[in-house]
């Protein structure tokens, strides 16, 4: 079972279903495995708890 995981920025819940729907689609037509055979994760992190260029991205402007 292929597992697809995401990490960005928290989503309300409905971009979330989007998200996943259409990321099912794509990927399920692209490798030509039934949809139900996939598992999407996705992983909200805040902006205060990722770091770029040694600095919290909450501090960047």
């Amino acid at each position: 079972m292929p597992h697809i995981s995401i990490i960005g920025p928290v989503l309300p819940l409905e971009d979330k279903r989007r998200l996943v729907q259409k990321m099912t689609e794509l990927v399920s037509d692209i490798y030509h495995i039934p949809k139900e055979k996939f598992m999407i994760h996705i992983f909200e992190s805040l902006r205060e708890n990722t770091g770029s260029g040694g600095e919290l991205l909450s501090d960047k402007k």
